[in-house]
């Protein structure tokens, strides 16, 4: 499966909200997030026009791997937002820390500092931000590590969404 992930590149752009996709990946990953303290508010819709299941398999990633560091009684907090020109949603966990070193290299294939990775996670997750043209940015320091997933808002997209919101 993660290599057939590995090669896809062909985006299939659909419209959907943003936060649908969130609570999926929350409901899928529950027996992950046992004992964890979960907080996503979710607010207006997000509406957005890109591959769902790339937008999802990326958001699932990234909760899976904030799940994975914390334990019982941890915190994950996530949040989205859109600006002028992206969506952004981000996800904290409390409990991980990323090594300065280790920055440049996480989103490089086969590179995993998780017992029994194979480091194709992030890579995928990344490949499939770019191919959006977006990104995922990583803050991180002694009180948690925050990936923020940024999907830029192209104006046929918002051309796209606008005349569907008003037929």
């Amino acid at each position: 499966h993660d290599l057939l992930d590995f090669t896809d590149n062909e985006l299939i752009r659909e419209e959907f909200d943003i936060h649908d996709v969130i609570e999926d990946a929350m409901v899928g990953l529950a027996p992950v997030l046992e004992g964890i303290e979960c907080r996503f508010a979710r607010k207006d819709p997000l509406r957005c026009f890109a591959d769902k299941t790339k937008v999802s398999q990326v958001i699932t990633n990234i909760l899976r791997n904030a799940a994975e560091h914390e334990k019982t009684g941890g915190l994950i907090i996530i949040s989205s937002e859109k600006t002028d020109s992206s969506f952004r949603i981000s996800i904290y966990n409390r409990n991980s820390t990323i090594a300065p070193e280790d920055l440049e290299s996480m989103f490089k294939p086969f590179f995993s500092r998780k017992k029994g990775g194979r480091g194709l996670g992030l890579f995928i997750s990344m490949r499939n931000m770019r191919l959006h043209e977006g990104t995922i940015e990583v803050r991180g320091g002694d009180e948690g590590t925050t990936f923020t997933i940024v999907l830029p808002i192209s104006t046929s997209q918002e051309a796209t969404l606008n005349h569907i919101n008003l037929t």
